[in-house]
């Protein structure tokens, strides 16, 4: 029953993006992830299963290259140099912000070896994605708790940010068409006084 959830929870949060303001404010990932996340604090689905593993090790590493069938090399070539250099500039950044925070913040609570390998593996997912953060954390062998712990906590933080981020977005695309709005606006005004000059 935990795979049928997770792709009614896809489907679903898919339809949210489709047909709902809301959902178009958070996207499909981010609307899925609230349900789920809701899904599992009211016992609906459970917090570990081997169906979440296999998603993890054979469905989101197909993720990528799917995605990248849409991609138009031609593009991609011409504009890496300046992704390249800002992706570079975020990585640095990132890793720089997780020493910075645990030092403040030495995630103790998840056990005394623990902490510095979440640490890493979150540093490694906000890199480089979802996949980065199962790889690092097989390699350094976390535990199935501070594994649970971390990605929920680490959902939560993100679908915030991005909640915020698409609102910043939206904000400015509705500037952007009223200031449309007013040039075409001024415009039709100027011309029917000429004509009227006429």
């Amino acid at each position: 029953y935990v795979l049928t959830a997770v792709l009614w929870l896809s489907a679903f949060g898919t339809s949210l993006e489709r047909r709902t303001t809301v959902g178009k404010a958070l996207s499909a990932p981010l609307a899925t992830m609230a349900l789920a996340l809701t899904a599992a604090n009211l016992g609906m689905i459970p917090f570990r299963s081997p169906i979440y593993d296999i998603v993890n090790k054979f469905f989101v590493p197909l993720a990528v290259p799917l995605l990248l069938f849409d991609s138009d090399l031609k593009r991609v070539i011409r504009d890496t140099g300046t992704l390249l250099a800002a992706f570079g500039t975020g990585a640095f950044a990132t890793v720089v912000g997780t020493i910075v925070a645990f030092a403040f913040i030495p995630l103790s609570s998840l056990g005394l070896d623990v902490g510095w390998k979440v640490a890493c593996a979150l540093a490694a997912r906000h890199i480089g994605g979802a996949i980065n953060f199962v790889a690092v954390a097989e390699t350094l062998n976390i535990g199935g708790d501070a594994v649970a712990a971390a990605i929920a906590a680490d959902n939560v933080v993100v679908a915030l940010y991005f909640a915020f981020l698409f609102s910043i977005s939206k904000s400015g695309e509705e500037e952007e068409e009223s200031s449309e709005v007013e040039e075409e606006t001024k415009e039709t005004e100027g011309s029917a006084a000429t004509a009227k000059e006429e």
